[in-house]
């Protein structure tokens, strides 16, 4: 607006390309710059019916720009809008001229750029058409409303168009427009929108086609410039004017847009939440109200300012889908947010928490003097949220009900990588340089420059850097793309179209609108937020689950909230798995406070955050005596002593300006918010009230400014107490359930966790062996799809196995469920599904008949047999330094080496088995297993290494460590074998080398690793070289210190805390892998990722060729390499 405004101009006018985004912010910012705004959009004309999209036509689209002349347009425009991508989505959001012929009212229309349909069949050649379009936008829009536009940007084709469009004016008697094109601010600014064009078409500057259709002309003009440009139509200039003077449109609404709730009885909206309201109060206390006069007076008082405000069909549609949700078993939270301040909320069961009982002040939520409407936030089961999203909209309409968008915006180090690449720098150079930006949240480039002198030094010297950055630092800022609100949706009395534009992200999925959450509500719509909490489904399925195994229904209205048993596990810190209290931080914190009722448990939500938690140390050592409690004034003591006399809450700012200073809590609550927004002039206003109202009251003048700047103080990171109490709510519930019902809990748990994190799910598995819960494997015969409990165990689910789709897992359960156990593989293949499904299958399982079954060790649990004499540890990152292992045994040093997967030995597997009869007549040798630690060796990527690998071949055994075997080693992540085979390596001692050490896996790629000292006892780097006879730093040694079997490592990305099994042949563990063994040798020629051959041989030395035959085999056979669906016969856990 500042260049507007500065070349003298009146009006301006916005019409992005096919959306209206934009209008609310333009509208907002031209009246603040005393600037009148003209709405528009230019619209996508299909060239033919907008609903075709198949035909050659539906690929051509044109340009119509509609300009809203009164706030009726507005709203058409709005339709039209939103109907192009409702009906006539193809690429782009389009509109026809039927459906201009329906909407138009309001509108006036002008012909477009270049791309407009009269100018596209001009420069076609195509007169005719041309005249036949311009008759059909008159015959729609009328002479007075359709003008014929023409610009001027120097391009031959412009000129070529222009004097077809004069034409057709003087034929027609058609008003002509002259306008301009414009893109961006100024000339200078051309640069920089080539640099936008190269970002939305992913291309790079050097390929100019792209922007070819843009010149630098295509700026904001003046007068003057316009003018000269025109000299010879003058009428065209003047038309500007007489269009803009037309064109009064606006934006924000006069009334409120709320959905009308419509009582069935025939009672008004006030008598029925009334009713609702004491009849509910009496259902929540059947023994009888514990204070009648207080809860009494509490929920008349509310009623009126509800009514008084013109809420109450606001509350009543909250209810009416609250209700739904319940009568059909979705679970719903039990407040969220300021809300749960309201006891009509309460008594309608919207929210449970009692405001009375917990000293919640409903002038938190609402207040007559409150200017914004109230928000009530509600917490729906995860997994079933979508269900009352849609009973909302079969109930107020589909068209009245869409979700909210939201803008990204790019940041500083966004910038500098997007500008980079449309640059066509590498991606490294461009990181490189977005690295030297700090990470600070909100930091701009030209503070990193003040801040970071390498990056000042870079932009100083080298020019291309500069200009990268001078780039960047016009780009942050911009809206980078557009997404959904995660949580909002709109509700409205009419469709809202009528009333905001709506737009379906490409087209499809559900409708939002095109305005974001302040900005509708400005316009006076009812934002909710429908918000999915993991949480409550996990009480849900842990409930459910408790009433089938032991015929027990929990009724939390029934369970006290200072149960001992659940405080006393709190106090330990055993808060895993527990809503707001499972982090390390608040773990400690449980233990050091120790606390043992439900207030305690909602203010130390609302200490863990930024701000307070400086304080709390202070608030341990006055909670257990060891620190006196102070108050600022004695007449704070009241609201403060549940705080140990500091402000924890927003609510006690309100109540200390509403005691001291004689503030109405409505006039307090105004008090908050500007200590919030720290707008200094509006502080001193505040400031100078509290202390004058203070002063009357008796307390000293000093003394009351004191107050208020420790008031301020805390206002900047106050917590909502209403917020606080609601979500110890869910936090005493998961603590409770866990706490009474562990297994039933964390069988809850795991479940929660399938198929969207892995670690976490590895890592409750590992706090349910804590607990002493033995995860059991899966087995077709017992797991159902989720965890289950069995006993004190849980049996591990068939859906948590990778790979494996819930449409298998339900054959699985619904046929052993009707027909019984599986009673062989065969018999399970043939009883399962179809052939896809059975060719899935015998991807991922290992069915092993009367193998003995174990538990699931989870992250962080190191094998019960020890770590050594046949056991699997979980292995610790292993960095620089030294480190231990679970059983304290030393990691040695080590460098991550790039390498491959599972693939060879896959390969293998699949060449033996296919030269055997059957896959179970394998050697008795490879027939039983043990497991060891794991150790590593290193290979340098890259090299040829054929010579060698012939070597070891023809002398297999030179070089044999001690103690170790041939064998394969899996890596159990989670429960699950996810990576591949590895050998122990053949080392001799050679000059200035020792073998390597015990190792682990590190988190990152799956990788071999090898340490190796040099001479006069220094660290080199580790990952030696194998052939060549040269180490990873290039430095020469013996080629002997090297010998090893190389194997094809990695494939994917093991992390810390991955239990490594070594199993070896012959040994005498009860576990063997089912159905398949090493083969005797495998080589690949295949290159890993970093280049390396690597080969595969065990001790019979024999050399096998591997081609792409096996390799379709070998996809068909896992290897086993993840524990996934185990047939067991016999024995039960």
């Amino acid at each position: 607006m500042k260049r507007v405004a500065g070349i003298g101009q009146k009006a301006v006018a916005l019409t992005d390309h096919g959306v209206m985004f934009g209008l609310f912010d333009f509208c907002k910012y031209a009246k603040d710059a005393g600037i009148q705004p003209i709405l528009g959009s230019e619209m996508y004309l299909a060239d033919g019916s907008r609903f075709d999209k198949e035909s050659p036509r539906s690929k051509r689209r044109f340009h119509l720009l509609l300009l809203a002349e009164s706030t009726e347009g507005y709203h058409t425009l709005a339709k039209l809008n939103s109907m192009a991508f409702e009906e006539g989505f193809y690429y782009k959001p389009r509109v026809d001229l039927d459906l201009l012929a329906q909407h138009h009212e309001g509108l006036i229309c002008l012909t477009a750029c270049l791309a407009g349909p009269v100018a596209q069949h001009l420069l076609d050649g195509d007169d005719t058409a041309a005249r036949q379009y311009a008759d059909d936008l008159a015959h729609i829009f009328g002479k007075d409303r359709l003008f014929l536009e023409i610009m001027d940007h120097g391009m031959p084709e412009q000129k070529q168009a222009n004097a077809g469009i004069v034409r057709i004016a003087r034929e027609t008697g058609l008003p002509l427009v002259a306008t301009n094109d414009a893109h961006f601010l100024t000339r200078d600014d051309f640069d920089m929108h080539k640099v936008l064009l190269c970002l939305s078409t992913n291309k790079t500057l050097d390929e100019k086609d792209d922007y070819n259709a843009y010149n630098a002309e295509m700026h904001i003009k003046t007068s003057e410039e316009m003018a000269a440009a025109f000299r010879e139509l003058p009428e065209a200039i003047l038309n500007t004017r007489a269009i803009a003077e037309r064109c009064q449109a606006k934006i924000l609404a006069d009334r409120q847009l709320y959905p009308k709730y419509v009582p069935e009885s025939g009672q008004s909206d006030v008598e029925y939440l009334r009713e609702l309201a004491e009849k509910g109060l009496r259902e929540r206390f059947p023994a009888g109200l514990p204070d009648e006069t207080e809860y009494r007076e509490r929920l008349n008082y509310e009623l009126g300012v509800i009514e008084r405000m013109g809420f109450c069909s606001y509350y009543l549609v909250v209810w009416d889908f609250i209700k739904y949700a319940k009568d059909n078993g979705i679970p719903v939270g039990p407040g969220r947010g300021s809300g749960a301040a309201s006891l009509v909320a309460y008594s309608l069961r919207i929210t449970d928490l009692d405001p009375i009982k917990n000293s919640l002040v409903f002038e938190r939520f609402l207040t007559p003097e409150r200017v914004s409407p109230p928000d009530f936030d509600i917490d729906f089961c995860f997994e079933r949220r979508g269900k009352v999203i849609e009973y909302v909209k079969k109930k107020y309409g589909d068209k009245n009900v869409a979700q909210i968008v939201t803008f990204g915006t790019l940041k500083a180090k966004n910038a500098v990588r997007d500008v980079a690449r449309a640059m066509g720098m590498t991606p490294a150079e461009g990181d490189r340089i977005a690295k030297m930006i700090p990470g600070d949240l909100g930091i701009t480039i030209d503070q990193s420059l003040e801040r970071v002198a390498d990056l000042k030094k870079e932009y100083e010297t080298d020019d291309r850097i500069r200009q990268l950055i001078d780039y960047a630092r016009r780009l942050e800022g911009f809206t980078r793309h557009s997404s959904l609100h995660a949580a909002g949706v709109i509700i409205a009395d009419e469709p809202l179209w009528n009333l905001a534009p709506t737009f379906r992200p490409g087209g499809k999925g559900e409708p939002a609108t095109q305005y974001t959450m302040k900005q509708v509500e400005a316009l006076g719509l009812l934002k909710m937020d429908f918000l999915g909490l993991k949480n409550l489904t996990i009480i849900d399925r842990c409930e459910r689950t408790i009433r089938q195994t032991r015929g027990v229904k929990i009724d939390w209205d029934a369970i006290p909230d200072n149960d001992e048993e659940t405080y006393r596990m709190l106090q330990r810190g055993e808060a895993f798995g527990v809503f707001q209290l499972e982090s390390s931080g608040m773990r400690e914190l449980l233990r050091n406070w120790r606390p043992e009722t439900f207030p305690e448990l909602s203010m130390l939500i609302a200490l863990y955050r930024p701000g307070p938690m400086n304080s709390i140390r202070d608030f341990i050592e006055r909670k257990h005596g060891r620190l006196p409690i102070q108050y600022p004034h004695e007449m704070l003591e009241p609201i403060l002593k549940e705080t140990y006399g500091m402000i924890v809450y927003q609510e006690q700012v309100q109540q200390i300006a509403h005691a001291m200073a004689g503030f109405s809590l409505g006039q307090a609550d105004l008090l908050r918010r500007a200590m919030g927004k720290k707008i200094p002039e509006e502080m001193q206003k505040q400031a100078a009230v509290f202390v004058e109202g203070a002063v009357r009251r008796g307390v000293d003048r000093q003394v009351a400014s004191g107050i208020f700047d420790l008031m301020a103080k805390f206002a900047e990171y106050g917590f909502n107490k209403a917020h606080s109490a609601a979500y110890a709510v869910v936090s005493f519930r998961t603590a409770y359930l866990k706490a009474h019902y562990p297994v039933e809990y964390m069988a809850a748990l795991l479940t929660n966790e399938i198929g969207s994190n892995n670690d976490k799910l590895g890592l409750y598995i590992g706090k349910a062996k804590e607990m002493g819960i033995e995860t059991l494997p899966p087995s077709v015969n017992e797991s159902n799809a989720q965890f289950t409990p069995v006993g004190k165990t849980i049996r591990f689910g068939l859906a948590a196995i990778k790979n494996v789709g819930q449409g298998v897992v339900d054959s699985i359960v619904a046929e052993r469920e009707a027909r019984g156990p599986f009673k062989s593989l065969l018999d399970f293949c043939e009883r399962v599904g179809d052939q896809g499904r059975r060719v899935r299958l015998l991807r991922r399982p290992a069915f092993a008949a009367g193998r003995r079954r174990r538990p699931v060790h989870g992250v962080g649990q190191p094998h019960p047999e020890g770590a050594r004499g046949g056991a699997g540890v979980a292995l610790r990152h292993a960095g620089r330094g030294r480190k231990r292992d679970d059983d304290g045994h030393r990691i040695a040093r080590h460098r991550r080496m790039a390498g491959q997967g599972e693939t060879a030995i896959r390969k293998g597997i699949a060449r033996r088995l296919r030269q055997r009869p059957s896959a179970g007549a394998l050697p008795a040798r490879h027939s039983q297993f043990r497991r060891r630690h794991v150790a590593f060796a290193a290979s340098r990527a890259g090299s040829k290494g054929n010579d060698h690998d012939r070597s070891r071949h023809q002398n297999p055994d030179q070089g044999r460590p001690q103690g170790f075997d041939d064998g394969v080693c899996r890596v159990r992540r989670s429960g699950r074998f996810v990576r591949g085979v590895v050998f122990r390596p053949r080392l001799r001692r050679g000059a200035g080398e020792t073998p390597g050490r015990q190792c682990s896996l590190d988190q990152g790629q799956g990788q071999q690793v090898f340490a190796r000292r040099r001479k006069r006892g220094r660290r080199g780097p580790a990952g030696a070289q194998v052939a060549g006879g040269r180490s990873a730093s290039g430095r020469g040694f013996p080629r002997e210190a090297n010998e090893f079997r190389r194997f094809r490592a990695g494939g994917g990305r093991t992390r810390h805390g991955d239990l490594v099994e070594y199993q070896a042949p012959g040994s005498e563990t009860q576990r063997p892998l089912p159905g398949a063994a090493a083969p005797d040798s495998v080589r690949s020629g295949r290159r890993g990722r970093g280049g390396g051959q690597f080969a595969l041989q065990n001790r019979s030395g024999g050399g096998v060729s591997q081609g792409n035959r096996s390799r379709r085999i070998g996809k068909s056979i896992d290897l086993f390499l993840q524990l996934a669906l185990v047939f067991a016969r016999g024995s039960g856990p």
